[in-house]
């Protein structure tokens, strides 16, 4: 094989950023972060299915009676100019009643959030064009995602009737 050279005898320039020297704790830090990336993609899909949880919880407690609970969810924009943004909510017996906007936040806070939507506002329309291109376009209606608060009430109300009937039997 004459047209292969020894990798030691090639020369791969760097054509943008900063070339790294990476001493041994480095290394090990980048080998042990590539081995628990799994582990971080896990921890975001249990943080996702603790909150769901809570939330259904927190709908059969409104079965009960109880009344008043906050709970946080996606919503429909009220409170940022980003179509996905985490809101916390009153849930009464009849559903959610109120929408709570955002807390007082002093400038260095305002400016955080300020930073923080500009890239959630570019992720969340990428990750929209994505969703258009890809096979789950069966989750989308007329472009327009649906949103916790229609799975929420649908749920709410299957939840109702599914109690009934087990009442009646």
């Amino acid at each position: 094989m004459k047209h292969m050279k020894s990798p030691r005898r090639i020369h791969a320039y760097v054509h943008c950023g900063t070339t790294l020297c990476l001493c041994a704790e480095s290394k090990a830090a980048i080998c042990e972060g590539i081995k628990n990336v799994g582990d971080v993609v896990i921890k975001a899909q249990l943080s996702i299915n603790y909150a769901t949880k809570l939330l259904f919880d927190f709908l059969l407690y409104t079965l009960d009676g109880v009344t008043g609970i906050f709970s946080t969810a996606f919503s429909a924009p009220n409170a940022t100019k980003a179509s996905f943004f985490s809101s916390k909510f009153r849930l009464y017996t009849s559903g959610v009643c109120e929408i709570l906007k955002l807390p007082p936040m002093d400038s260095v806070k305002e400016n955080m959030l300020e930073f923080c939507l500009k890239s959630l506002v570019k992720d969340i329309s990428e990750g929209i064009e994505q969703a258009k291109k890809d096979s789950l376009k069966t989750l989308w209606n007329g472009g327009q995602p649906r949103t916790l608060f229609l799975l929420s009430a649908l749920t709410l109300s299957f939840i109702k009737a599914r109690k009934e009937a087990i009442i009646e039997k």
